[in-house]
């Protein structure tokens, strides 16, 4: 769980209530485009209907989409790819990746969006060869859900436009013309309308956020070692060794091969291209996180598209035509194949410890005797809390004002505000904009002797209560 996640989940839980969609702080969600909230809201009755709390639902969630990804991945590979070895191969590479596996381990919008990246990828071909409606509809619709899942879903859209444009096989241009226009509209209508709600409601497309302070040249080197670790592996001088020398044979093998790389090859290409250039500018233009740096989160849906790119390059023949079983054709397998094999590997090495460190505390919230007071307490009331964990469960919740005096002008205006605090020693976690905190600035003692308190009921790791107006 992260504060983006605490974000999704809260957008959720008030969708459900037939509320309007917030965030955490009760501001209009609008930093991130509605469909994963919305989805959340879908699921909600049936796996409450089944016993199992949201978090754990988007657990299971992320784990179909990871293995959806990987079926349909690899279906895109043995469509281009004759060679069994290599698909096999190329499954193998983006099922284990880490940057999948470590973005499906949190509670993200980037599984379901790389699903939907592999799905269009996996759509466009047979678009591109009929040229029809009736191909280019549903690649659209594919398209307008990656856009209403991430807002970087518009460089999918672009690439589709291009594509279009470019490689359809359209007897005129002004067919093509008129199928992109048609393609456009279905794909990025819906984004459109969104935006210009939170424009609406909040004077921004995307939401308010904080300047980068960052400059496009140190963006650059973030995202070139990012990528560098996926080349050419850090671990030791031998893994870095095997990624410069499997990059090398697979430019040999398209710069001695005998005919031009396939068409199918540029969308990927058009792609990557323009989905790492919007990630350079927007990173340039606001701050990302707390953090503010490009990370594997933002770029792990080209992990795929790069896998996809590598078994397309070595789909494409060489000049002079080599025995199968050839000295040097089995090097080159063995080297390529152990740099495509490297992230699954490393993903074994490291899971362990990685994903336990990211549970977000759930052996410690899951259990508490306070959500379960929260839940056994019959109120319709939207709880505070110092913490996100009564979010966890699907409870209804905002956090608690960062003042003690912005906390009595929220009681002045409810009437009555049900607060459950935790008594564990919690750190604050603010974003670039200080305005914007997880916790508060005050702690149970001072609340308590400040205002009219009610307490319901004390529980061995917290205290639930009602806070009255009036001191």
């Amino acid at each position: 769980m992260t504060p983006d996640s605490v974000s999704y989940l809260t957008a959720a839980t008030t969708l459900f209530s037939r509320g309007p969609m917030v965030d955490y702080f009760g501001q209009p969600y609008a930093m991130w485009p509605p469909l994963y909230p919305v989805l959340l809201a879908a699921i909600r009755p049936v796996v409450t209907a089944a016993g199992i709390d949201l978090v754990e639902a988007i657990r299971w969630l992320n784990a179909a989409t990871l293995a959806a990804t990987v079926f349909l991945a690899g279906c895109i590979v043995r469509r281009s790819v004759a060679s069994l070895f290599w698909s096999t191969a190329a499954v193998i590479a983006i099922g284990g990746a880490w940057p999948l596996v470590s973005v499906a381990a949190r509670a993200w919008s980037e599984p379901l969006f790389t699903l939907f990246v592999v799905a269009f990828l996996w759509l466009l071909p047979r678009c591109l060869d009929d040229a029809s409606y009736r191909t280019a509809l549903p690649l659209a619709g594919i398209t307008a859900l990656a856009c209403l899942q991430r807002y970087l879903g518009v460089t999918v859209a672009l690439t589709g436009v291009l594509s279009i444009a470019l490689f359809a096989s359209a007897d005129t241009r002004s067919k093509r013309i008129r199928l992109g226009a048609i393609y456009a509209f279905v794909s990025l209508g819906p984004l459109a309308i969104w935006l210009g709600r939170n424009l609406t409601l909040t004077g921004s497309a995307f939401g308010p956020r904080a300047e980068s302070s960052s400059a496009a040249f140190s963006r650059i080197l973030e995202l070139s070692r990012l990528l560098g670790t996926w080349v050419a592996p850090p671990r030791d001088a031998a893994t870095t060794a095997l990624g410069v020398l499997a990059v090398a044979l697979l430019i040999f093998r398209v710069a001695s091969s005998r005919k031009p790389a396939p068409a199918v090859l540029w969308p990927p290409v058009l792609l990557v291209g323009l989905y790492t250039l919007s990630v350079l500018v927007s990173a340039t233009s606001v701050a990302l996180d707390p953090i503010d740096h490009v990370d594997e989160r933002l770029m792990a849906p080209l992990y795929v598209v790069l896998v996809l790119i590598v078994c397309l390059l070595l789909s494409v023949p060489p000049k002079r035509p080599r025995r199968a079983w050839g000295p040097g054709n089995v090097a080159s397998a063995v080297v390529v194949a152990a740099w495509l094999l490297w992230a699954p590997l490393t993903t074994l090495e490291i899971r362990s410890t990685a994903l336990a460190q990211w549970c977000c505390g759930y052996s410690r919230w899951q259990p508490s005797p306070l959500l379960g007071g929260i839940k056994a307490h019959s109120t319709n009331a939207v709880f505070l809390s110092n913490v996100t964990f009564p979010l966890y469960a699907g409870i209804e919740s905002r956090s608690l004002p960062p003042t003690a005096e912005e906390l009595r002008r929220t009681a002045q205006d409810a009437g009555a505000t049900h607060v459950a605090w935790f008594f564990d020693d919690y750190r604050n976690v603010c974003g670039p904009d200080e305005r914007y905190c997880y916790g508060a600035r005050y702690d149970i003692d001072t609340l308590i002797a400040s205002e009219t308190v009610t307490v319901l009921q004390r529980f061995p790791d917290g205290v639930l209560f009602v806070l009255k107006p009036g001191a």
